[in-house]
Parts: structure tokens; C-alpha cells; sequence
């Protein structure tokens, strides 16, 4: 294999240092070699196993994912050589727009949110979430490692990693990471995303993680199980959950019932008693936020 073929990259890209390894890939902060692109920085993913088949075709759905998809809470698509993924000769890799700010993990670890703030990155990231499902696209790996909070500003949360989302476009082709296998990820594992299920393409668990996001910003904890295995318990219920939200600052009793009320629905086993659409979470959640600002108006804080 030539030295062009072994890292295609090369040709365009230069690398600058590694952002991350996880255990699908790696990626990288890079520049452009040439003026064949913009002068700017860029983020570029590589698969660690490029001989397995399947990783391959997530990252080709990934590419035609973001190639369907014009969204600032997306980061956008730049160059990839993906469309050669039945080639096992040739390594694959994409290269995005780079988003400079922290990843919702590492925001969080300054500090919890409070409601005000929690609730309102969580209608921002419905507003993504709602531009995704009307394309057909389903994430399925919604979690804070992939989110990343755009200038450290929580009204400009952006969405990465559609390693594993499903595309409706390719519903049909042989190459779908098989239902028997597990999807998700252990942030928030829903029991549709388990090996052998038949509603792994359900966009109504992405609505879930969302909740599961809610929750993080909230208390910092992940909310890990529905349904803990001790007493039953779903998240919120959990006593050093319910230490965190009753110590939110500014949270009425009133307040606190709506919140709780959000994760009754969203923390259900069955998929059909949880949330079913963004339109009424969102309702939902603007309903909490106008409570909130009128609780502070009536304390008489701006």
C-alpha cells in the first residue's frame, strides 16, 4: 500500500494534535494543507479498526447523515473519503467543521446548572433534535461526550457523533448495524436500544436521552437505568438525585413538581408511556420556565 493510501488524510490535512480516543476511533485537530479548503481548524476522524466491515458502514451512514443536513447545532461535513468503505484497503475518515468549547461533561464538572439554565439548553437541543427526525435521522447516542457547548455559551449546544444514528434513507441497505447488536450507551441505556430489538430505530428514544441530559445538568449524575436494580427506583427518585434537585436554588416546591413530573413520563420502561413527541416535552418545559421567571419577577430579581 502506498504511503498516500495508508494515511489519504495527508494529502489535504495536517495534523495539529489528538482531541480524543474513543473506542471507535480517534480524532484530531487539523489544518489544511493547501488552499483546496478555508484556512481555519478542523476536526478529523479516523476509525482504530479500519478492517471491520461494520464500523466502516457507520462511518459511510455518519458521512451521508451529515452530508443531509445544513444545521448550526450540527457541526458541518468537510471532507471525507467514506463513499470507498467496501474497500478494506483504503483507511476511512471525515473531517468536520471544529467547534471550540467544552463537551457538556467537562462544563459540568465547573458546576451543576441551575433550572433556568438546564431547562434552556434542553429546548435547544430539542430544536436540534426536531431538525434530525424531520430529515428521518435518529442519533441513538445522545449523551454529554457529545455535545459540545459552542464558546462555552449554553444557548449554542451543538450535536456530534452520528456514529450510530440510523438514516431513513438507507432503512433498507444490507450494510445497517444488525438489530441484534447493542446500541446506545451506558449514560442512559434504554431497553428498545438492547440486542434483538425491534425498536432500535425509534426516535422517541432519542426524546429519552434528551430527558437523561436534563437530568446530568441538573444533578451531575447520569441517570444510567430507567428502573434501578435495589428498589426500583427510576433516577430522580434516587435519594442523592433527589438531594441535588430539592438543593437547585430558586426551586419552589411548584417548581419541583413539574420538573419530577417530566421525569415520571420520561423514565418509564415501556417506550409507548414515556414522552412521544418534542412538541409536548417542549410544552412541557416552557411551561417550567415561565413558573421559573415568575417566581424571580415575585422576589423582585431581574
Amino acid at each position: 500500500m502506498s504511503k498516500n493510501n495508508s494515511k489519504p488524510w495527508n494529502e489535504n490535512w495536517k495534523i495539529i494534535e489528538n482531541i480524543s480516543e474513543g473506542g471507535q476511533g480517534q480524532t484530531y485537530l487539523i489544518k489544511p494543507k493547501n488552499n483546496s479548503f478555508p484556512a481555519n481548524q478542523y476536526v478529523l476522524k479516523k476509525l482504530k479498526r479500519q478492517n471491520d466491515f461494520e464500523r466502516r458502514s457507520r462511518m459511510r451512514r455518519e458521512v451521508v447523515a451529515l452530508e443531509t443536513i445544513d444545521c448550526s447545532g450540527i457541526p458541518k461535513l468537510i471532507d471525507s473519503n467514506s463513499e470507498l468503505f467496501k474497500n478494506l484497503d483504503i483507511p476511512l475518515y471525515l473531517v468536520t467543521e471544529f467547534i471550540p468549547g467544552d463537551t457538556l461533561s467537562d462544563y459540568i464538572k465547573l458546576g451543576v446548572m441551575n433550572i433556568f439554565s438546564s431547562v434552556s439548553l434542553t429546548i435547544k437541543l430539542l430544536d436540534i433534535l426536531e431538525y434530525c427526525h424531520q430529515r428521518g435521522i435518529v442519533h441513538r447516542d445522545i449523551k454529554p461526550d457529545n455535545i459540545i457547548i459552542k464558546n462555552n455559551d449554553i444557548s449554542a449546544p451543538v450535536l456530534i457523533d452520528f456514529g450510530i444514528s440510523f438514516n431513513k434513507v438507507d432503512e433498507y441497505a444490507k450494510d445497517l448495524t444488525p438489530t441484534w447488536q447493542q446500541l446506545g450507551n451506558r449514560f442512559c441505556q434504554l431497553p428498545e436500544l438492547a440486542e434483538k430489538s425491534s425498536l432500535q430505530r425509534d426516535h422517541r428514544s432519542d426524546i429519552t436521552q434528551i430527558c437523561g441530559i436534563l437530568f446530568f445538568t441538573i444533578t451531575g449524575k447520569f441517570p444510567l437505568y430507567l428502573l434501578d436494580s435495589e428498589n426500583g427506583n427510576k433516577p430522580h427518585q434516587r435519594e442523592e438525585a433527589k438531594q441535588k434537585l430539592s438543593a437547585s436554588p430558586n426551586l419552589s416546591e411548584f417548581i419541583l413538581s413539574k420538573i419530577n413530573r417530566v421525569f415520571d413520563r420520561a423514565f418509564e420502561i415501556k417506550i409507548d408511556s414515556r414522552w412521544q413527541s418534542i412538541s409536548a416535552l417542549n410544552k412541557a418545559l416552557i411551561d417550567i420556565l415561565y413558573q421559573f421567571e415568575k417566581r424571580m419577577l415575585q422576589k423582585g430579581r431581574p
